[in-house]
């Protein structure tokens, strides 16, 4: 396998982790009643 194709496949295995993220912080902003969206992307970015 080339490296660039190495690159592609490592892409497609966080997309995973993207939408895992994106349902975190959209949980987060919804289930708070006093969250924001500042604190919603802070969740999506900063999960780990």
């Amino acid at each position: 396998m080339s490296a660039k194709e190495e690159i592609q496949v490592e892409y497609l295995q966080l997309i995973p982790v993207g939408f895992i993220d994106l349902l975190a912080g959209g949980l987060n902003y919804f289930n708070n009643p006093e969250g924001t969206i500042k604190r919603a992307e802070v969740v999506i970015f900063t999960r780990g």
